[in-house]
């Protein structure tokens, strides 16, 4: 039986705070979130898979309530410190979109640290996105660069692809808090992610 309240904290990596969630025991599995979201995307998900897996959800860096980039890094290596941390080697990755693309770097960088590898709508290095997804994507970062952050949480959160779960009440309310609480940063700064395509 999962204990009744995960364990949480922060994981220090360099100058960068790490916030994190563990809960229940056996084998790990880890929840990768998508761009502009945060671990909290995964609240459905905990309870089942705690009743036969550790599951461990995290902020990457620059989302949540973990710290913005300020150095050079690599989310790989985020990822890779945390579950030696936690004593979570080797583990499950499930990554959504922005998700998926860093489990399947991690999983390329360090294979021994992964059990299995779960891709859910991921981003993924190389692939051209359509003319259509590059001119909205533009057109947020443009307005978030004019200084309306709302305005582009609202392009982003009226996206498309987001279309699907917006149908469903309790998944769009989540969606929107999360976006609503999103800094923001990665849409006016460069992310000094070492990897970063």
């Amino acid at each position: 039986m999962p204990q009744e309240r995960p364990i949480e904290g922060f994981f220090s990596r360099g100058s960068a705070q790490i916030y994190y969630q563990s809960y229940g025991q056996g084998v790990p599995v880890v929840f990768l979130h998508g761009f502009g979201l945060d671990s909290r995307m995964w609240e459905p998900q905990l309870e089942p898979f705690a009743q036969a897996f550790r599951v461990i959800r995290y902020d990457l860096r620059g989302y949540g309530r973990s710290s913005l980039p300020a150095e050079p890094y690599a989310q790989t290596d985020d990822l890779l410190w945390l579950l030696r941390y936690l004593d979570a080697v080797p583990a499950h990755l499930v990554g959504l979109s922005m998700g998926g693309r860093f489990a399947l770097r991690f999983a390329l960088t360090y294979p021994q640290a992964v059990r299995s590898l779960v891709l859910t709508d991921s981003a993924l290095d190389g692939y051209r996105w359509s003319v259509e997804w590059q001119e909205r994507w533009q057109e947020i970062l443009s307005v978030a660069r004019a200084g309306d952050l709302q305005e582009a949480k609202r392009r982003w959160l009226s996206h498309p692809l987001f279309a699907p779960a917006l149908e469903q009440p309790l998944v769009a309310a989540s969606l929107a808090t999360q976006i609503n609480g999103y800094s923001g940063w990665h849409w006016v700064n460069r992310d000094p992610d070492r990897l970063l395509s």
